[in-house]
């Protein structure tokens, strides 16, 4: 059997019966666990660690189902799969025969006989389960579980509904002037002719940026921005609550107390001042920037007060006005199936890796699986699956997703099987997809997280990339964006789907020279949302519609949508980054420091994209992040090349 692909044909009530199976099946060998009458570190600390990496290794792949199968009844086997893992795990991790079986090999074992590596694997243990209430009386200890579990399902129902939604805006024809014939020519048609914008980022982006009328943008916005709020508002008030009570059973001020403490900033404050340092800095930028876009719209002709829904149009407007670039134009020198193998050879050339095109006999045809092998020895290292084009009930947005986690540790060993899931405009009529520049720099991005995942050689699967703090977590995800900024990389990246020419030269040139056009804007509004979220985690009882509402009308300096519900479909407060947002913004200033050795000594110089994979990537959470930053640079990491890049 292919042990490197990903089983997906599965009948309905299949992913549920596997996982009761597995359940039953780990239970038995923590009983097993418990019961040994002498306790140490490798039977019992790693004995445990043994037994999380098998039951990740069973689950990992179905739960991944509820992301992407074509099969509804699939994705909600796979869903209440998720529900009974992540409540199991829960109860797992909460247990106090189990606690004290790990507690009493941790202080049997004499410290000086482990290696650091696996005295940081002791410490980790032993804190995920403190964090759980473990040393709480029953009572409370029992309220942390139970709540921890109904977190838990909270949070997968709030994913589940985002990408099962199907909401949608109907345009008349008469509304849609300035919409790119490449766009139209993909869109569905109403019974009455009118074009059905469907409420995903493949369809949102391009009609913001690109339809003339106020009105019809408008309900494009209203639509996006109101998604799921009837099913998700309950849910995310709920967790909320919920986090509160967990802080205050827990001993800390706040969730973002809780939250941040195995973050790199250590608590709420450090974040919390890092934001407010931010948008100190950043205000003068966003009030210049956002005065250009306004005074644009009066130039046009448009005597109506500048709104919400006229940012993407106005910026889209600016960078052909002023820099005469033309964002649609610049699409068609970016079709799919050349950008993604140019990508991989630049990958190959920085980190010594090769990829090789395999039978995917995947979840859907349009998947490609890619085998990863390190250039230099030809072992095989890795698998990757990609995953670019929407359909319906598909994880709606951008990410890369672990299938399998890698571990190598004496004769134990596994190899990591990655995807990376997308929503890139899909081929029609014979057009291939076409990628806009921002979404081939979100494919970099995506592919960072590809690299880190694949190139991490932790000893231990937890010591991965799924343990790296999640505020450096974005770090080789965002320095992997610089490349397509990079004048050569876009000569080689860029082939014009009809004749085959590269971008010319002059328009790479202005492309680069706007890099930072309305910058003060998008880093704002990033803002916003990292605001949001660290004021939703420390302080209690508010309303996230009207905080949003009042956090944008504060840092943007105009009105949002006023019936927007955005708080119901900001996913990453219900999927892991709650009191965590402001780590893309951090990860940022460590990932343009990073890429400054790339910049000072060659961004295509393979012995730096060595190191980078050796200091950087190998180590996964077998380090502190900032040890692995300090080593690459030779010093301490400082902003200087990220106060560059936001253009201040």
């Amino acid at each position: 059997m292919d042990t490197h692909r990903i089983h997906h044909d599965y009948k309905p009530g299949e992913i549920t019966d596997i996982t009761n199976r597995l359940i039953a099946e780990t239970d038995e060998r923590i009983a097993e666990l418990v019961a040994q009458p002498h306790k140490e570190f490798s039977n019992t600390i790693e004995g445990y660690e043994d037994i999380i990496t098998a039951y990740n290794e069973r689950f990992d792949p179905v739960s991944f189902m509820m992301d992407v199968h074509t099969s509804a009844d699939i994705r909600k086997d796979a869903e209440n799969a998720r529900d009974l893992s992540s409540t199991y795990l829960v109860g797992l991790e909460s247990r106090k025969d189990l606690f004290n079986a790990l507690h009493e090999a941790d202080a049997t074992t004499p410290r000086s006989t482990l290696s650091p590596v696996q005295r940081r694997l002791s410490e980790q243990t032993l804190l995920r389960f403190k964090r759980n209430g473990l040393d709480l009386p029953d009572d409370k200890r029992e309220r942390v579980t139970a709540l921890k579990k109904e977190l838990a399902i909270l949070c997968t129902k709030f994913e589940a509904n985002l990408g099962n939604n199907t909401d949608t805006a109907a345009i008349t024809p008469a509304d849609i002037e300035g919409a790119p014939e490449t766009f139209l020519k993909r869109l569905k048609r109403g019974s009455d002719g009118e074009y059905i914008v469907e409420a995903k980022s493949s369809d949102v982006v391009p009609f913001m940026e690109n339809v003339k009328s106020g009105d019809a943008r408008y309900h494009v916005l209203d639509v996006w921005e109101r998604r799921e709020a009837s099913n998700n508002n309950p849910l995310l008030r709920r967790a909320l609550d919920i986090r509160a009570e967990l802080a205050d059973l827990l001993g800390y001020p706040t969730w973002a107390d809780y939250s941040t403490e195995i973050k790199m900033t250590k608590n709420a404050k450090t974040a919390q001042d890092f934001l407010v340092d931010l948008r100190r800095d950043l205000a003068p930028l966003t009030t210049r920037d956002m005065k250009e876009l306004i005074d644009l719209k009066y130039a046009n002709g448009s005597d109506e007060p500048f709104r919400q829904w006229d940012i993407m149009y106005y910026a889209n407007q600016l960078l052909k006005q002023k820099h005469d670039i033309d964002s649609d134009e610049i699409r068609k020198y970016f079709p799919a199936d050349h950008v993604v193998p140019q990508l991989l050879g630049l990958a190959s050339d920085l980190f010594g890796v090769r990829f090789e095109e395999i039978p995917a006999d995947a979840w859907h045809p349009s998947v490609r699986l890619f085998a990863t092998s390190d250039a230099a020895s030809g072992e095989t290292i890795g698998h990757i699956y990609t995953d670019l084009y929407p359909r319906d009930g598909k994880y709606s947005h951008a990410m890369a997703q672990w299938l399998r986690r890698p571990y190598s540790r004496g004769e134990k060993r596994a190899l990591p099987i990655n995807a990376i899931v997308a929503n890139f405009a899909p081929p029609s009529d014979g057009q291939p997809s076409l990628l806009s520049h921002e979404e081939v720099e979100t494919f970099f991005h995506e592919f960072g997280h590809i690299m880190h995942m694949t190139l991490a050689k932790p000893e231990y699967s937890t010591m991965g990339v799924a343990g790296v703090a999640w505020d450096f977590v974005e770090v080789p995800s965002q320095m992997m964006e610089n490349w397509v900024w990079d004048k050569r990389m876009l000569q080689t990246l860029s082939r014009h789907y009809e004749n085959g020419s590269p971008l010319p030269d002059d328009l790479i040139d202005r492309m680069i020279a706007a890099r930072n056009a309305s910058s003060g804007v998008w880093n704002m509004r990033q803002l916003v949302l990292g605001t949001l979220d660290m004021q939703l985690h420390t302080e209690r009882g508010l309303d996230p519609t009207e905080t949003h509402k009042d956090i944008y009308r504060g840092l943007m300096g105009i009105e949002p949508l006023a019936d927007t519900q955005m708080p119901a479909s900001f996913g990453h407060i219900m999927g892991g980054y709650e009191a965590g947002y402001y780590g893309y913004i951090w990860s940022k200033a460590f990932a343009q420091d990073l890429f400054s050795r790339f910049e000072r000594e060659g961004v295509r110089n393979p012995r730096v994209g060595m190191e980078y994979r050796k200091t950087v990537l190998e180590p996964g959470d077998s380090r502190d992040a900032i040890d692995l930053a300090r080593e690459f640079l030779g010093r301490e990491p400082n902003n200087d090349a990220f106060v560059k890049s936001l253009g201040l």
